[in-house]
């Protein structure tokens, strides 16, 4: 086994995956080699938590290894103090260069910044110490924008204003596919980017931080993973709950109006035929996903890389998907709050599962 110096580190963080599309209710409907694989190389955590929901929160404890009320980032925006350490900041004592492909959704420390900075209007900053090496924040993925304009891509303007335009689908129905060709999503463009960068590296250590947005909404995905998912194989989403006054507050105005291109935010209103759509595209996206974490296991693999990585692969949180009418992850409940937790690593032992 090599010593912990000589180990390349990679943590891959995956925006909103379920716990159970991995072993549950939802596993086994599409195809995901790569994470099962990862699965019987490495070990599995059966309850992992995430320490806070939504995004912002969820990756500051993530990345600092606090809990919100230590770190008080408790919301989308909220910044987190510069004195908190982070990942990246003590990989850097270590003599290690973090390198970010993706985003860490991290506000600024408006106390060390001028009011006009900026930085000061966004809340997908990389998280400090890292180097970001891919610009694929969620709301201005200037990189992907980049790409397919040089695609020759009809794009909505002005961009990144109108980020949300690029996931408008090209037909009717929920199950359209995405403006884009699949070798062109984010999670394609994301991949290339990230195996050319290591690549660049392989002959010495490196450390990277990997963030996909998938399978995070809107709702949309590239054929052919847009109609992958068979409807009839996708169980229905758990019954709504007795009353309680989180579900009467949750459900007292609309709601979730990022799910998909022209949402109402009226979730209680979604059909059984919408809700089932709206899974099959979650899972589509999953399985696409899927397939490029396998590029990366085949590089690490071909690179001779595989037999020195420590891959750590987990969501910042996961999604409600329909379960007692709620979507999204700002819920109280298990299936916004649990997990996957994957760790592969020379000598660990493969296949083991940490209730």
């Amino acid at each position: 086994m090599p010593k912990p110096e000589a180990l390349n580190l990679l943590l891959v963080t995956l925006d909103q995956l379920r716990a159970d599309v991995l072993s549950g209710a939802l596993a086994g409907i599409v195809p995901t080699p790569a994470l099962d694989r990862l699965r019987a190389e490495g070990v599995s955590f059966a309850n992992c938590f995430t320490a806070a929901v939504p995004c912002g929160p969820s990756r500051a404890s993530l990345l600092t290894g606090l809990y919100a009320f230590n770190h008080r980032g408790i919301r989308n925006g909220a910044p987190v103090a510069r004195h908190h350490a982070t990942l990246a900041t003590e990989l850097r004592r270590l003599g290690r260069e973090p390198l970010l492909f993706g985003y860490c959704d991290m506000a600024a420390d408006p106390a060390e910044r001028d009011p006009r900075d900026p930085d000061l209007a966004t809340y997908e900053l990389p998280a400090r110490g890292f180097r970001e090496i891919v610009e694929m924040r969620f709301e201005a993925p200037l990189a992907w924008i980049g790409h397919l304009r040089r695609r020759g891509y009809d794009l909505p303007e002005p961009l990144p204003a109108r980020w949300f335009d690029l996931y408008r689908p090209v037909g009717e129905g929920l199950r359209a596919p995405a403006l884009y060709r699949a070798e062109d999503s984010d999670t394609a463009f994301l991949t290339d980017r990230t195996l050319e960068a290591l690549e660049a590296r392989r002959d010495g250590v490196w450390s990277a931080h990997l963030t996909y947005i998938r399978p995070h909404p809107p709702l949309v995905a590239p054929a052919p993973w847009n109609r992958l998912a068979e409807t009839a194989r996708i169980p229905a989403p758990v019954p709504g709950g007795a009353a309680h006054p989180f579900r009467d507050a949750w459900f007292s105005a609309p709601s979730q109006f990022g799910l998909h291109w022209g949402f109402d935010g009226r979730c209680e209103a979604l059909g059984p035929a919408a809700v089932a759509d709206l899974r099959a595209v979650y899972l589509g996206l999953v399985a696409e996903l899927d397939a490029h974490l396998g590029r990366i296991l085949d590089w690490l693999d071909t690179t001779g890389q595989a037999g020195r990585t420590v891959l750590v692969l987990m969501a910042d949180h996961g999604e409600m998907l329909g379960d007692q009418g709620y979507w999204g992850k700002d819920n109280v409940l298990a299936a916004a709050h649990q997990v996957p937790l994957l760790i592969r690593a020379p000598g660990a032992h493969a296949g083991r599962v940490v209730a």
